[in-house]
């Protein structure tokens, strides 16, 4: 029993996803993941990533300094704690300084003992509270012959504040400001983290509707501001927010995260050398806050990604194609399909679905379908058989079906026939399954998913529910 029920689900999975390819996809990317990454029209690409976003910081640290360091800032590499060091890069800059993670726990984490030994600082500034780096941690660095600058303040906001005055404290000459949002929205401070360092820019956390308290009262004893930078829209940071600021106040902020980071990047594209990108996932961040000093020794950008390149994000480097593309980050956050899109400067394509029907007997026209849709059959007799589908498309593409172990070509400008018995065994002269059959394991309906993929890349995430 268990086998058939195997053997149905997946032929399910293959009537029912065949179905959503009644729309048009916009290919998220469209790069052959090719390793030797020959014939692209950029020069190089390197990966800077290890087995966690510990061993990611240490080899970043690694490439950007070789030798020893005077002095290291050491963060929480924990995602509800990256907000401490959102503001963390300029200062990092300014020291000359890497940016080292390490974790929770009642020791420093091996990898950042390994690289702080590698380094032999003199000097580390911690950008966390005793909550977060626990106070053995601070008397292991102490063990370590360093000495301590303790930078965490009562929340992140206090921290961003406290980072800004080391700053000044260390020479910088503050005349503009970046305002950013901590909480849930940490990708628009890393946006212009890199920038902010190359500049010499204090970056300050603030709450949507209010300035912090520590915030205000440190921008009130500023004189001589002359721009402030408010990064995101108003969901995130308020424009009663953005009145207090001094100076002139600018606003860089798109549809979503990696809206503005392209807008970042577009607004302050006049101070960033297109040598060079690196590329860090923009769901987990932790890649790009560790980055951060490495990039900005190089006046580069930090572009954020998902598992495909955001259309946005692949506009903006269609114009500006660099010479090298870094990724930081393993091939689980930063997939190499990213980074050979952006080498290569190939368009995404568009393929049009031109005709789809899902082929039973006696014939059953359901609904038109679009992704995320319910397909209705409802209404049709329980002795329907469903033998399998029939689908044309534009241009040539590849469907992969969950649970189904083989790719279906589809060519482009002829329909494509696929009966259930070339995709599963069991099922006969294409006979297909009955409805009834798929009520009795499912009910009333189910959800299925797949993938359609373009020279083997993935370009969509597709699902659908079958109403039976």
């Amino acid at each position: 029993m268990r086998k058939d029920w195997q053997r149905l689900f997946c032929t399910c999975m293959a009537i029912g996803l065949a179905s959503v390819l009644g729309f048009s996809v916009q290919m998220a990317s469209a790069a052959t993941v090719i390793p030797s990454l020959s014939g692209l029209s950029a020069t190089a690409v390197s990966r800077l990533g290890g087995g966690d976003q510990y061993e990611t910081a240490a080899i970043i640290a690694r490439r950007g300094w070789p030798g020893t360091s005077n002095a290291v800032v050491l963060a929480a590499g924990m995602t509800p704690n990256l907000v401490d060091a959102l503001a963390a890069g300029p200062l990092s800059t300014k020291l000359e300084a890497p940016l080292i993670l390490t974790d929770g726990g009642n020791q420093l984490n091996a990898w950042a003992k390994q690289e702080l030994q590698r380094l032999k600082p003199s000097k580390a500034y911690i950008i966390s509270g005793t909550a977060v780096i626990k106070p053995s941690v601070l008397e292991e660095l102490k063990e370590m012959g360093i000495n301590l600058v303790e930078l965490g303040g009562y929340d992140q906001y206090e921290t961003s504040v406290n980072i800004a005055k080391e700053m000044i404290h260390q020479g910088v000459q503050v005349s503009q400001v970046v305002l950013a949002a901590g909480w849930g929205t940490s990708a628009d401070a890393l946006s212009i983290a890199a920038i902010a360092a190359t500049q010499g820019i204090p970056i300050l956390e603030t709450t949507r509707d209010a300035l912090p308290t520590s915030v205000e009262s440190f921008l009130d004893s500023l004189s001589g501001i002359t721009d402030s930078f408010v990064i995101g829209g108003t969901a995130v940071v308020a424009d009663t927010v953005q009145a207090q600021l001094p100076g002139t106040a600018h606003r860089y902020a798109g549809l979503t995260k990696y809206d503005t980071n392209i807008e970042v990047l577009k607004g302050f594209k006049n101070v960033l050398k297109n040598e060079k990108v690196y590329v860090a996932n923009g769901e987990t961040l932790v890649d790009a806050l560790a980055g951060v000093p490495l990039v900005a020794q190089s006046s580069s950008a930090i572009l954020l990604t998902d598992q495909t390149l955001p259309t946005t994000s692949c506009d903006y480097a269609l114009q500006n194609i660099p010479t090298e593309v870094v990724a930081l980050g393993g091939e689980a956050v930063v997939p190499q399909s990213v980074l050979e899109q952006l080498m290569s400067g190939v368009t995404p394509a568009t393929i049009n679905v031109l005709k789809f029907q899902i082929l039973t007997v006696p014939a059953y026209d359901s609904e038109e379908m679009s992704n995320g849709s319910t397909v209705d059959m409802s209404g049709a007799p329980d002795t329907t058989q469903v033998t399998g589908f029939s689908v044309t498309v534009d241009h040539s593409c590849e469907l992969q079906l969950d649970g189904i172990d083989k790719t279906i070509p589809l060519s482009g400008g002829q329909a494509t026939l696929v009966n259930l018995d070339d995709l599963i065994s069991g099922t006969q002269g294409g006979n297909g399954i009955s409805l009834r059959t798929l009520r009795a394991f499912y009910g009333n309906s189910f959800t299925i998913q797949g993938e359609i993929k373009e020279n083997g890349n993935v370009t969509e995430n597709l699902s659908m529910t079958l109403k039976l």
